[in-house]
């Protein structure tokens, strides 16, 4: 694929190169968005499981 810049056609991977770009943020925020969902499920499983110590 790198061949292929060198000839001629700069302005379709420069625009190609602008889209990856922003999907790249758009990746990272549902990351971030996901990453968080799984933290907060983490505590309450935690939360649940220091209750049944504290029960017995």
């Amino acid at each position: 694929e790198e061949e292929k810049r060198g000839e001629g056609d700069g302005d379709s991977w420069r625009k190609q190169e602008g889209e990856e770009k922003e999907n790249s943020k758009k990746y990272k925020l549902k990351e971030k968005k996901r990453k968080r969902e799984h933290d907060s499920e983490g505590k309450r499983d935690l939360e649940k499981k220091t209750k049944e110590v504290k029960g017995m």
